[in-house]
């Protein structure tokens, strides 16, 4: 699992730096796992004036109001996807580790059907 921290400055002041690795190419998988995602800097995440920054910055004014989100991935995958058990997939779901729409695409998991929780 990544992790998401995001800060709103409070004041004009405010000068922010980010060095982030890994936002060109995620984290290797092991023994035919996927790769991790990706890092990536957002400012006014969430906002209409929402925009990617580059991964290394330096010196960025941020003013009052204005946030800053830096983003860092988890590890890579462990394993080929297709061989995880089923009953783990649907404990990530409950979870909330992964979504219904990651699901199906990474592991061709459904708990709708009817065979095992795989789709045919």
């Amino acid at each position: 699992m990544g992790i998401a921290r995001q800060i709103r400055s409070l004041d004009d002041r405010v000068v922010c730096h980010a060095r982030l690795d890994g936002a060109r190419r995620g984290p290797a998988g092991l023994a035919g796992g996927q790769p991790g995602g990706l890092s990536r800097v957002v400012l006014d995440h969430g906002r209409p004036e929402e925009t990617a920054a580059p991964p290394k910055i330096v010196n960025h004014p941020l003013a009052a109001g204005r946030s800053l989100r830096i983003e860092t991935p988890g590890a890579g995958g462990y394993g080929p996807p297709e061989r995880r058990r089923p009953e783990r997939i649907a404990r990530d779901l409950a979870d909330g580790r992964i979504t219904p729409s990651a699901a199906l695409a990474d592991y061709g998991f459904s708990e709708s059907t009817s065979t095992g929780g795989f789709r045919s």
